[in-house]
């Protein structure tokens, strides 16, 4: 079973000592074949933003993780400004050694399965 944050203020409030069956900040849901295609949990994780082409992971303003698609990066792409070649990189992982070139992150898999490190 796992549990979503409904309300962090209440949560913070009470210094989150309350079990999630009994805080109201806390709201349970499992894991259906649906639920688990269309979301991703990240335990003790911070994913930033999440579009429906890609899954990207920052270190505070820095990309440091994360899944692509083949199409090109647009205005709602939280690689917008921040990636100039994405190449045929599909997963990577590691900041990116060149300023903008995604194939440049330490660890690359491309769109053949090829994997770079």
């Amino acid at each position: 079973m796992y549990y979503v944050c409904v309300n962090t203020d209440t949560g913070e409030k009470d210094k989150w000592i309350k079990t999630p069956d009994i805080a109201t900040y806390w709201s349970a849901f499992s894991l259906s074949p649906n639920v688990v295609a269309d979301l991703v949990i990240a335990n003790k994780a911070f994913i930033k933003e999440l579009s429906s082409n890609e899954l990207v992971i920052f270190d505070d303003q820095k990309i440091v993780a994360g899944m692509t698609s083949s199409k090109s990066i647009d205005e709602s792409s939280p690689l917008n400004e921040k990636v100039t070649n994405k190449g045929n990189v599909r997963i990577w992982a590691g900041e990116m050694q060149e300023a903008g070139n995604l194939a440049s992150a330490y660890t690359t898999i491309s769109d053949k399965g090829t994997i770079l490190l």
